[in-house]
């Protein structure tokens, strides 16, 4: 009888032994039990507690390096692990999850299995090279920027709506089977082509500072932002491709480019292209604009709604339908390094004056803009040195009928009236800032700015 008890306690204590979960990684086990898994108290998992947990899988920035023992939370929807240590994840036995978030760790493998559920997997800088989504046919959302990936085949995932490979060194991906795609981001990446013909839902593309040489949008009529920095392109038709609200054609060689057709353009950036002439006055709702260029000579963005390159931060915003949902910058008008820019046509030259402050120091302001760039050189007028300790000089081919001088807050400092082509003005009596010359001459009058050191 004594025999038959021993036994029976020696099974029992056995069976209670192997009901808890193997959890190696103590900081892991430790944020298990801070989520509640410990129901019974006694500072362990069991396979029963581990198995009723059903709520989010919260453990990011815990120091865990090693996630043994998640295989024992087979009812768990979603994990959020980011920013650990953890090297290696094993998910074939979770198979209810359906979101996946593991940003920020030292992950090079990830197994999950076949599951029907897994929608959203997030790996952002993780060193993974490889990974097998070929049986995830419902996965919508892939993002895995600044990662090892060389190639990926999503070929088997129809549903993909979001694919952000950014700062990867992978070098090409097929999305011909990814007809739902409306995200798709491979800047910085080694690919060298890309054939979005299949993808007429597409929203957002970036192939930014790649090596792609040609890109064809025509079909992707939803299109509302593009990034083609630094591609060496000089041309990109864009003319089915109307909807678009942000462009980036920074670094590149176009020499000219219509704008108008984008009423709803919102962000442009033209940094160093081959561009004189900038004509924006269709676009009444621009308020982010980068245009800093050695050759740029005339900007016009007289439309009406020039405050709003100057807008409060997070004003400047193009919604669409994938991802956060939405991609935000500061408003903004930037053409400081455009050191031949001659003009700039604005809604108001005193607004302009107090406002537009990243600009080279010798642009004029005007608001004809019905004059040609060729006029206005012509008519130019020049204010020698600038910047000035004492005194200036005006000159112009024309004769000059008066000069205004106020200061940065628009309050006059001093008024002459002319009749000649070239005058000198004294300003010792000014003190030292920024100020704006209004020059009016027989051809029409324009905005100077003039530093006084």
């Amino acid at each position: 009888m004594k025999g038959y008890l021993f036994l029976l306690v020696t099974l029992l204590t056995s069976t209670v032994v192997s009901q808890v979960v193997n959890i190696p990684d103590p900081n892991f086990k430790s944020a298990l039990i801070g989520l509640g898994v410990d129901t019974n108290g006694d500072n362990q998992i069991q396979t029963s507690e581990a198995a009723a947990f059903t709520d989010p899988l919260y453990v990011p920035v815990n120091n865990i390096s090693d996630m043994t023992g998640i295989e024992a939370f087979v009812n768990i929807t979603e994990i959020q692990c980011g920013t650990n240590q953890i090297t290696q994840l094993d998910l074939s036995n979770n198979l209810l999850l359906e979101e996946l978030k593991c940003g920020s760790n030292d992950i090079t493998s990830l197994i999950l299995g076949s599951n029907p559920n897994l929608r959203r997997i997030e790996l952002f800088a993780n060193p993974i090279s490889d990974i097998d989504l070929g049986q995830l046919p419902n996965l919508e959302y892939f993002g895995a920027m600044v990662t090892g990936f060389t190639e990926l085949d999503v070929s088997l995932n129809p549903m993909l709506e979001f694919l952000d490979l950014s700062n990867s060194p992978i070098t090409a991906v097929d999305v011909s089977n990814n007809p739902q795609l409306k995200y798709l981001n491979c800047a910085a990446t080694g690919i060298t082509s890309i054939d979005v013909s299949n993808n007429p839902l597409l929203e957002l593309l970036f192939v930014s500072l790649t090596n792609v040489s040609t890109l064809n949008v025509s079909g992707n009529t939803a299109l509302k932002l593009i990034g083609v920095r630094g591609l060496g392109l000089n041309t990109l038709d864009l003319s089915n491709n109307t909807n678009l609200e942000y462009i980036d054609l920074r670094d590149n060689l176009f020499t000219e480019f219509d704008f108008s057709i984008f009423p709803n353009l919102v962000g442009l950036r033209v940094r160093n292209n081959l561009i004189t002439q900038l004509d924006l006055s269709a676009n009444n709702i621009l308020c982010h604009f980068l245009a800093d260029s050695h050759v740029l000579e005339y900007i016009n963005v007289r439309n009406g709604s020039n405050p709003l390159f100057f807008a409060s931060p997070g004003d400047c915003t193009v919604e669409f339908s994938v991802g956060t949902g939405i991609f935000s910058f500061n408003p903004a008008f930037s053409a400081a390094f455009s050191d031949n820019l001659e003009y700039i046509c604005v809604d108001d030259v005193v607004y302009a004056q107090q406002n537009f402050t990243e600009v080279p120091p010798g642009v004029v302001f005007i608001e004809n803009c019905e004059l040609s760039v060729e006029d206005n050189l012509q008519a130019a007028i020049r204010l020698v040195p600038n910047p000035t300790r004492d005194r200036f000089t005006v000159s112009s081919v024309t004769s000059i009928r008066s000069l205004v001088i106020r200061n940065a807050i628009g309050q006059q400092m001093v008024s002459r009236f002319f009749d000649s082509s070239e005058v000198s003005m004294d300003i010792s009596e000014l003190s030292t800032g920024l100020y704006f010359v209004e020059v009016t001459t027989q051809t029409g009058a324009g905005v100077h700015r003039l530093l006084k050191e």
